[in-house]
Protein backbone atom coordinates (compact mmCIF):
# COMPACT_ATOMS: atom_id res chain seq x y z
CA UNK A 1 0.00 0.00 0.00
CA UNK A 2 1.46 3.39 -1.01
CA UNK A 3 1.43 5.98 1.75
CA UNK A 4 0.01 9.44 1.01
CA UNK A 5 2.61 12.01 -0.04
CA UNK A 6 1.29 14.43 2.56
CA UNK A 7 1.86 12.00 5.42
CA UNK A 8 3.51 13.39 8.55
CA UNK A 9 5.09 10.03 9.35
CA UNK A 10 8.84 10.11 9.72
CA UNK A 11 10.89 8.36 7.01
CA UNK A 12 11.96 5.55 9.36
CA UNK A 13 8.39 4.85 10.44
CA UNK A 14 7.27 5.13 6.82
CA UNK A 15 9.75 2.47 5.77
CA UNK A 16 8.76 0.21 8.67
CA UNK A 17 5.09 0.57 7.78
CA UNK A 18 5.81 -0.28 4.16
CA UNK A 19 7.45 -3.52 5.29
CA UNK A 20 4.57 -4.32 7.64
CA UNK A 21 1.99 -3.74 4.92
CA UNK A 22 3.92 -5.78 2.36
CA UNK A 23 4.28 -8.71 4.75
CA UNK A 24 0.59 -8.62 5.66
CA UNK A 25 -0.47 -8.48 2.03
CA UNK A 26 1.84 -11.37 1.16
CA UNK A 27 0.24 -13.46 3.91
CA UNK A 28 -3.21 -12.61 2.54
CA UNK A 29 -2.18 -13.60 -0.99
CA UNK A 30 -0.63 -16.84 0.32
CA UNK A 31 -3.94 -17.77 1.94
CA UNK A 32 -2.78 -17.52 5.56
CA UNK A 33 -5.43 -17.70 8.25
CA UNK A 34 -7.09 -14.52 9.45
CA UNK A 35 -5.50 -14.83 12.88
CA UNK A 36 -2.03 -15.22 11.35
CA UNK A 37 -2.43 -12.11 9.19
CA UNK A 38 -3.81 -9.97 12.02
CA UNK A 39 -1.18 -11.15 14.51
CA UNK A 40 1.58 -10.33 12.02
CA UNK A 41 0.07 -6.88 11.49
CA UNK A 42 -0.14 -6.19 15.23
CA UNK A 43 3.39 -7.51 15.81
CA UNK A 44 4.72 -5.10 13.21
CA UNK A 45 2.88 -2.10 14.68
CA UNK A 46 3.95 -3.02 18.23
CA UNK A 47 7.58 -3.07 17.11
CA UNK A 48 7.37 0.62 16.18
CA UNK A 49 7.14 1.76 19.81
CA UNK A 50 7.63 -0.20 23.06
CA UNK A 51 4.80 1.83 24.65
CA UNK A 52 2.27 0.78 21.99
CA UNK A 53 -0.04 -2.23 22.23
CA UNK A 54 -2.17 -2.92 19.16
CA UNK A 55 -5.22 -5.15 18.96
CA UNK A 56 -7.97 -6.23 16.58
CA UNK A 57 -11.48 -7.02 17.75
CA UNK A 58 -14.10 -8.67 15.55
CA UNK A 59 -17.81 -7.91 15.73
CA UNK A 60 -20.66 -10.36 16.13
CA UNK A 61 -22.84 -10.77 13.03
CA UNK A 62 -25.60 -8.90 14.90
CA UNK A 63 -23.25 -5.99 15.66
CA UNK A 64 -23.78 -6.08 19.41
CA UNK A 65 -20.41 -7.21 20.76
CA UNK A 66 -16.70 -7.23 19.97
CA UNK A 67 -14.38 -10.18 20.52
CA UNK A 68 -10.56 -10.00 20.80
CA UNK A 69 -8.97 -11.64 17.78
CA UNK A 70 -5.34 -10.49 17.50
CA UNK A 71 -2.66 -8.66 19.45
CA UNK A 72 -0.06 -10.81 21.17
CA UNK A 73 1.14 -7.98 23.39
CA UNK A 74 -2.31 -7.47 24.91
CA UNK A 75 -2.38 -9.01 28.44
CA UNK A 76 -4.38 -12.23 28.57
CA UNK A 77 -6.41 -11.26 31.63
CA UNK A 78 -7.40 -8.00 29.87
CA UNK A 79 -8.53 -10.01 26.85
CA UNK A 80 -10.61 -12.24 29.09
CA UNK A 81 -12.06 -9.22 30.87
CA UNK A 82 -13.31 -7.62 27.65
CA UNK A 83 -14.55 -10.87 26.13
CA UNK A 84 -16.99 -9.89 24.83
CA UNK A 85 -16.93 -6.09 24.77
CA UNK A 86 -20.34 -4.43 24.30
CA UNK A 87 -20.79 -2.02 21.42
CA UNK A 88 -22.36 1.18 22.67
CA UNK A 89 -22.21 4.99 22.83
CA UNK A 90 -19.96 5.07 25.90
CA UNK A 91 -17.69 1.99 25.98
CA UNK A 92 -14.12 3.25 25.81
CA UNK A 93 -12.54 3.66 22.41
CA UNK A 94 -13.28 0.34 20.65
CA UNK A 95 -16.89 -0.13 21.75
CA UNK A 96 -17.67 3.52 21.00
CA UNK A 97 -15.83 3.55 17.65
CA UNK A 98 -17.87 0.52 16.53
CA UNK A 99 -21.07 2.21 17.70
CA UNK A 100 -20.34 5.58 16.09
CA UNK A 101 -18.67 4.04 13.01
CA UNK A 102 -15.92 6.65 13.26
CA UNK A 103 -12.49 7.07 14.80
CA UNK A 104 -12.44 7.56 18.60
CA UNK A 105 -9.46 8.95 20.56
CA UNK A 106 -9.14 8.83 24.37
CA UNK A 107 -6.18 11.00 25.36
CA UNK A 108 -6.45 10.08 29.04
CA UNK A 109 -8.38 7.01 30.13
CA UNK A 110 -8.38 8.27 33.73
CA UNK A 111 -10.52 11.31 32.91
CA UNK A 112 -12.17 10.59 29.57
CA UNK A 113 -16.01 10.48 29.90
CA UNK A 114 -16.22 7.58 27.44
CA UNK A 115 -14.80 5.43 30.25
CA UNK A 116 -17.46 6.44 32.78
CA UNK A 117 -20.85 5.06 33.71
CA UNK A 118 -21.26 1.50 32.42
CA UNK A 119 -17.64 1.63 31.19
CA UNK A 120 -16.25 2.55 34.61
CA UNK A 121 -15.35 -1.08 35.27
CA UNK A 122 -13.24 -1.12 32.11
CA UNK A 123 -11.51 2.12 33.13
CA UNK A 124 -10.32 0.67 36.44
CA UNK A 125 -8.95 -2.53 34.93
CA UNK A 126 -7.35 -0.67 32.00
CA UNK A 127 -5.49 1.63 34.41
CA UNK A 128 -4.37 -1.39 36.43
CA UNK A 129 -2.72 -2.72 33.27
CA UNK A 130 -0.92 0.57 32.68
CA UNK A 131 -3.09 1.76 29.79
CA UNK A 132 -3.38 5.57 29.80
CA UNK A 133 -4.48 6.57 26.31
CA UNK A 134 -6.13 4.67 23.51
CA UNK A 135 -7.60 5.20 20.06
CA UNK A 136 -9.52 3.01 17.69
CA UNK A 137 -10.89 2.96 14.14
CA UNK A 138 -13.94 0.93 13.10
CA UNK A 139 -13.52 -1.64 10.34
CA UNK A 140 -16.50 -1.13 8.04
CA UNK A 141 -17.62 -3.20 5.07
CA UNK A 142 -18.56 -1.52 1.80
CA UNK A 143 -22.19 -1.41 2.91
CA UNK A 144 -21.27 0.19 6.25
CA UNK A 145 -21.58 -2.96 8.35
CA UNK A 146 -19.22 -3.05 11.36
CA UNK A 147 -16.79 -5.95 11.04
CA UNK A 148 -14.56 -5.02 13.97
CA UNK A 149 -12.07 -2.43 15.23
CA UNK A 150 -8.35 -1.82 15.10
CA UNK A 151 -7.02 -0.03 18.16
CA UNK A 152 -3.90 1.02 20.02
CA UNK A 153 -3.30 1.29 23.76
CA UNK A 154 -0.53 3.60 24.99
CA UNK A 155 1.15 3.54 28.39
CA UNK A 156 1.32 7.33 28.50
CA UNK A 157 -1.44 9.91 28.71
CA UNK A 158 -0.76 12.39 25.93
CA UNK A 159 -2.19 14.06 22.90
CA UNK A 160 -2.27 11.70 19.97
CA UNK A 161 0.08 12.75 17.19
CA UNK A 162 -1.01 12.92 13.57
CA UNK A 163 1.50 10.26 12.55
CA UNK A 164 0.11 7.87 15.18
CA UNK A 165 -3.40 8.39 13.87
CA UNK A 166 -2.20 7.65 10.36
CA UNK A 167 -0.53 4.45 11.55
CA UNK A 168 -3.85 3.32 13.02
CA UNK A 169 -5.82 4.25 9.91
CA UNK A 170 -3.49 2.43 7.56
CA UNK A 171 -3.20 -0.64 9.77
CA UNK A 172 -6.99 -0.67 9.97
CA UNK A 173 -7.18 -0.75 6.18
CA UNK A 174 -4.96 -3.83 6.04
CA UNK A 175 -6.95 -5.49 8.83
CA UNK A 176 -10.19 -4.77 6.98
CA UNK A 177 -8.80 -6.31 3.79
CA UNK A 178 -7.83 -9.48 5.68
CA UNK A 179 -11.24 -9.72 7.40
CA UNK A 180 -13.19 -9.21 4.17
CA UNK A 181 -11.10 -11.85 2.42
CA UNK A 182 -11.74 -14.23 5.34
CA UNK A 183 -15.49 -13.57 5.25
CA UNK A 184 -15.58 -14.07 1.49
CA UNK A 185 -13.80 -17.40 1.80
CA UNK A 186 -16.11 -18.45 4.62
CA UNK A 187 -19.15 -17.51 2.54
CA UNK A 188 -17.79 -19.48 -0.42
CA UNK A 189 -17.07 -22.48 1.79
CA UNK A 190 -20.57 -22.36 3.23
CA UNK A 191 -22.08 -22.02 -0.22
CA UNK A 192 -20.12 -25.00 -1.51
CA UNK A 193 -21.14 -27.01 1.55
CA UNK A 194 -24.78 -26.12 0.91
CA UNK A 195 -24.44 -27.14 -2.74
CA UNK A 196 -22.81 -30.43 -1.77
CA UNK A 197 -25.55 -31.06 0.77
CA UNK A 198 -28.22 -30.29 -1.81
CA UNK A 199 -26.51 -32.52 -4.35
CA UNK A 200 -26.22 -35.29 -1.77
CA UNK A 201 -29.89 -34.97 -0.86
CA UNK A 202 -30.89 -34.90 -4.52
CA UNK A 203 -28.73 -37.91 -5.27
CA UNK A 204 -30.30 -39.80 -2.37
CA UNK A 205 -33.76 -38.98 -3.72
CA UNK A 206 -32.73 -40.01 -7.22
CA UNK A 207 -31.38 -43.33 -5.99
CA UNK A 208 -34.72 -44.04 -4.27
CA UNK A 209 -36.65 -43.65 -7.54
CA UNK A 210 -37.22 -47.11 -9.06
CA UNK A 211 -36.22 -45.93 -12.51
CA UNK A 212 -33.01 -45.63 -14.47
CA UNK A 213 -31.81 -42.02 -14.54
CA UNK A 214 -28.92 -40.46 -16.46
CA UNK A 215 -27.67 -36.86 -16.35
CA UNK A 216 -26.13 -35.53 -19.55
CA UNK A 217 -24.02 -32.50 -20.43
CA UNK A 218 -25.55 -30.04 -22.93
CA UNK A 219 -23.82 -31.93 -25.76
CA UNK A 220 -25.32 -35.24 -24.62
CA UNK A 221 -22.28 -36.72 -22.87
CA UNK A 222 -23.14 -38.78 -19.79
CA UNK A 223 -22.13 -37.14 -16.52
CA UNK A 224 -23.99 -39.19 -13.91
CA UNK A 225 -25.73 -42.57 -13.91
CA UNK A 226 -27.78 -43.74 -10.94
CA UNK A 227 -27.26 -47.07 -9.19
CA UNK A 228 -30.18 -48.78 -10.87
CA UNK A 229 -28.69 -47.98 -14.28
CA UNK A 230 -25.30 -49.32 -13.19
CA UNK A 231 -26.87 -52.52 -11.90
CA UNK A 232 -28.74 -53.03 -15.17
CA UNK A 233 -25.79 -52.36 -17.48
CA UNK A 234 -23.10 -53.90 -15.27
CA UNK A 235 -20.90 -50.86 -15.79
CA UNK A 236 -18.83 -49.15 -13.10
CA UNK A 237 -19.57 -45.48 -12.40
CA UNK A 238 -16.47 -44.26 -14.23
CA UNK A 239 -17.24 -46.55 -17.19
CA UNK A 240 -20.75 -45.15 -17.47
CA UNK A 241 -19.49 -41.58 -17.83
CA UNK A 242 -18.12 -40.38 -21.12
CA UNK A 243 -18.73 -40.06 -24.81
CA UNK A 244 -18.94 -43.83 -25.46
CA UNK A 245 -21.80 -44.46 -23.01
CA UNK A 246 -24.40 -44.81 -25.77
CA UNK A 247 -22.19 -47.12 -27.82
CA UNK A 248 -21.62 -49.38 -24.81
CA UNK A 249 -25.26 -49.48 -23.69
CA UNK A 250 -27.64 -49.13 -26.61
CA UNK A 251 -28.16 -51.35 -29.62
CA UNK A 252 -25.96 -50.28 -32.57
CA UNK A 253 -28.97 -50.15 -34.89
CA UNK A 254 -30.81 -47.78 -32.55
CA UNK A 255 -27.74 -45.59 -32.04
CA UNK A 256 -27.42 -45.14 -35.80
CA UNK A 257 -31.17 -44.80 -36.37
CA UNK A 258 -31.58 -42.04 -33.79
CA UNK A 259 -28.24 -40.29 -34.25
CA UNK A 260 -29.41 -37.27 -36.27
CA UNK A 261 -32.80 -37.03 -34.59
CA UNK A 262 -31.23 -36.99 -31.12
CA UNK A 263 -28.54 -34.47 -32.09
CA UNK A 264 -31.14 -32.09 -33.47
CA UNK A 265 -33.31 -32.38 -30.36
CA UNK A 266 -30.33 -31.62 -28.11
CA UNK A 267 -29.59 -28.48 -30.11
CA UNK A 268 -33.21 -27.29 -29.92
CA UNK A 269 -33.25 -27.86 -26.17
CA UNK A 270 -36.87 -28.96 -26.14
CA UNK A 271 -38.18 -32.04 -24.28
CA UNK A 272 -38.20 -35.16 -26.44
CA UNK A 273 -38.34 -38.93 -26.18
CA UNK A 274 -37.47 -42.03 -28.16
CA UNK A 275 -37.48 -45.81 -27.89
CA UNK A 276 -34.21 -47.74 -27.81
CA UNK A 277 -32.88 -51.15 -26.88
CA UNK A 278 -30.48 -51.11 -23.91
CA UNK A 279 -28.03 -53.94 -23.27
CA UNK A 280 -28.39 -55.70 -19.94
CA UNK A 281 -25.35 -56.92 -18.00
CA UNK A 282 -25.97 -60.46 -19.28
CA UNK A 283 -25.94 -59.32 -22.91
CA UNK A 284 -29.71 -59.31 -23.48
CA UNK A 285 -31.29 -56.21 -25.03
CA UNK A 286 -34.57 -54.82 -23.72
CA UNK A 287 -36.66 -51.96 -25.05
CA UNK A 288 -36.81 -48.70 -23.09
CA UNK A 289 -38.68 -45.44 -23.48
CA UNK A 290 -36.10 -42.65 -22.96
CA UNK A 291 -37.46 -39.22 -21.97
CA UNK A 292 -35.23 -36.13 -22.07
CA UNK A 293 -35.84 -32.91 -20.10
CA UNK A 294 -33.46 -29.91 -20.08
CA UNK A 295 -32.34 -27.88 -17.06
CA UNK A 296 -31.65 -24.24 -17.95
CA UNK A 297 -29.75 -21.44 -16.21
CA UNK A 298 -31.10 -17.94 -15.54
CA UNK A 299 -30.25 -16.89 -19.10
CA UNK A 300 -32.13 -19.80 -20.61
CA UNK A 301 -29.11 -21.84 -21.64
CA UNK A 302 -29.20 -25.62 -21.27
CA UNK A 303 -26.80 -26.71 -18.52
CA UNK A 304 -27.96 -30.30 -18.02
CA UNK A 305 -30.19 -32.93 -19.54
CA UNK A 306 -32.08 -35.28 -17.23
CA UNK A 307 -33.06 -38.59 -18.82
CA UNK A 308 -35.30 -41.33 -17.50
CA UNK A 309 -35.54 -44.83 -18.92
CA UNK A 310 -38.73 -46.87 -18.55
CA UNK A 311 -38.70 -50.56 -19.44
CA UNK A 312 -41.28 -51.13 -22.20
CA UNK A 313 -39.94 -54.47 -23.41
CA UNK A 314 -43.07 -56.43 -22.46
CA UNK A 315 -45.21 -53.92 -24.33
CA UNK A 316 -42.96 -54.02 -27.39
CA UNK A 317 -42.98 -57.83 -27.39
CA UNK A 318 -46.78 -57.82 -27.09
CA UNK A 319 -47.00 -55.39 -30.00
CA UNK A 320 -44.66 -57.61 -32.01
CA UNK A 321 -46.76 -60.67 -31.28
CA UNK A 322 -49.91 -58.80 -32.32
CA UNK A 323 -48.28 -57.69 -35.54
CA UNK A 324 -47.12 -61.23 -36.32
CA UNK A 325 -50.56 -62.58 -35.56
CA UNK A 326 -52.17 -59.96 -37.81
CA UNK A 327 -49.74 -60.78 -40.62
CA UNK A 328 -50.44 -64.49 -40.24
CA UNK A 329 -54.17 -63.84 -40.23
CA UNK A 330 -53.99 -61.73 -43.39
CA UNK A 331 -51.93 -64.40 -45.12
CA UNK A 332 -54.46 -67.03 -44.09
CA UNK A 333 -57.29 -64.87 -45.41
CA UNK A 334 -55.40 -64.33 -48.66
CA UNK A 335 -54.85 -68.07 -49.07
CA UNK A 336 -58.49 -68.79 -48.36
CA UNK A 337 -59.62 -66.21 -50.90
CA UNK A 338 -57.32 -67.63 -53.55
CA UNK A 339 -58.60 -71.18 -52.89
CA UNK A 340 -62.19 -70.08 -53.22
Amino acid sequence: MRLPESSSISPSVRDALAVIHRQALELIVQGASLETVLDALCDGIDALDPDLISSVLLADPDGQRLWPKAGRRVPEDWKQFITPLPIGPCVGSCGTAAFRKERVINQDIATDPLWSGAAEQYRAVALQHGFRSTWSVPLLSKDGHVLGTFGLYHTKANAVRADEIEVVEQAGTIALLAIERHLAQAALTNALAAVRKSESELRTMVEMIPQMIVVLAPDGQALYVNELSLEYTGLAADEARGADFRRRVFHPEDVERLKEERAGALVRGEPFENEQRARRHDGEYRWFLIRYRALRDEEGRVVRWYCTATDIDDRKRAEERTRNENVALREEIDRSSMFE
